[in-house]
């Protein structure tokens, strides 16, 4: 008999369960990152779940399988080859990116904008701003909203673009609070674009935020973890589904995010459920 539990094949055997390698679940493109904040977001995501690729592999572990998430850490060196990426994006797999302007050049309309201008956080007196609503609140949820300041090294991030968004499209920061915004959710909710994180000179939030972004789309871009059936209420078949991914040993089900299904699961579920939505 095999069991599979958060990622973990698990095999009966005379003296018991036995933990097999668990599958790599979020495929992370990591190339000459100064922090690797993305990469260390993944694996508080999924532990031992995570397969880091480079500019000369990304394509083939792209393709290798339906990943549950893509990630693009790219504050310099993009993917040679965008191509395999734009029909991931498009078969509608969830994917966020973090690139710099000209890095949007053949992504921003896969991503979900009509159009894209570049713009540039290294000058003083600009902050970020969340754009009211669920999933934005979700990103930002525990993270500070710093000015940028004229030192590059020390900026929020490096260049990046306001977004024209397509229809479905919804804005999550924008700079100044005014604008076109710079951060967005497209693709029915599949896809997140950023701009650079890798220059933040706080390392703790940049990986909290970085985690924000990632379990936004692992939990289905609602920005409600207990709305766990995605019809944007919560109701008694909200428990029969989590109760049906824990039956299947689906990561979603971890609810505490200590890399087992237990009971506790179920009780931070439930207080999950009691805090709403709201």
């Amino acid at each position: 008999m095999r069991k599979s539990v958060n990622g973990l094949v698990l095999a009966a055997t005379a003296g018991g369960l036995v933990a097999g390698a668990a599958q790599a679940q979020i495929l992370v493109y990591d190339a000459n990152s100064r922090n690797n904040f993305a990469l260390s977001a993944a694996e508080l995501c999924r532990p031992g779940e995570v397969q880091r690729a480079g500019s000369g592999d990304f394509n083939s572990f792209l393709a290798s399988q339906t990943w549950e998430l893509v990630v693009l850490d790219m504050p310099s060196t993009l993917v040679a080859d965008f191509g395999p990426l734009i029909s991931y994006i498009g078969d509608g797999n969830k994917v966020i990116a973090s690139t710099w302007s000209s890095g949007w050049n053949s992504l921003a309309g896969p991503m979900g904008a009509l159009s894209h201008a570049s713009f540039s956080h290294q000058t003083g007196g600009q902050s970020f701003h969340r754009i009211p609503g669920d999933v934005a609140d979700q990103v930002w949820d525990g993270i500070t909203e710093p000015k940028f300041v004229s030192s590059f090294p020390q900026a929020w991030g490096s260049d990046g673009s306001r977004f024209q968004l397509a229809a479905g499209s919804v804005g999550l920061a924008n700079i100044n609070d005014t604008g076109n915004p710079v951060w967005m959710l497209g693709n029915d909710g599949n896809t997140i674009a950023v701009s650079v994180i890798d220059e933040w000179d706080d390392p703790i939030e940049a990986v909290d935020l970085w985690e924000n972004l990632m379990k936004a789309l692992l939990d289905g871009g609602t920005g409600c973890y207990a709305d766990c059936d995605g019809d944007g209420q919560l109701t008694i078949f909200d428990f029969l589904c989590f109760q049906n991914a824990f039956a299947s040993g689906e990561p979603y089900a971890d609810c505490d995010g200590d890399g087992s299904l237990t009971i506790f699961d179920f009780l931070c579920f439930q207080n999950a459920f009691a805090r709403g939505c709201d």
